[in-house]
């Protein structure tokens, strides 16, 4: 049985033969009820937007490549930028140290970010 069909059967089982959904009667509320929790429930089902276009799915119904894709980017982005503006320019790190610095924190935070929300996911 569908999400809509167990609806159906729930308003019907709940309307009396001489009440009508617009009119008042003891349902009237009960109607409204039901109908802002299937709008509840279509707004939870919606995967996440991340960019116009770009549709991914919540952490614990992603695959393990995804969590730890877009996951390590972030991280590799926002390490680097702040490690470049505040740490960097002292220390006279070279252009390709800095990629590579950014690029293995950005991996291993995706991948350990990934195996929490799998061992979560299997829990």
């Amino acid at each position: 049985m569908t999400h809509g069909a167990s609806l159906r059967a729930i308003r019907s089982a709940m309307l009396r033969p001489a009440e009508e959904p617009g009119r008042h009667g003891p349902c009237a509320g009960s109607m409204q009820a039901l109908s802002d929790l299937a709008a509840q429930r279509r707004a939870v089902r919606r995967p996440v937007a991340m960019a116009p276009g770009c549709r991914v799915p919540p952490p614990h119904f992603a695959p393990f490549w995804l969590i730890a894709v877009v996951y390590g980017t972030w991280f590799a982005v926002a390490r680097g930028v702040i490690m470049r503006l505040v740490f960097w320019p002292r220390q006279g790190a070279s252009l390709l140290a800095m990629a590579v610095d950014a690029a293995v924190a950005g991996a291993l935070s995706g991948l350990s970010m990934a195996a929490c929300h799998a061992h979560a996911r299997r829990q």
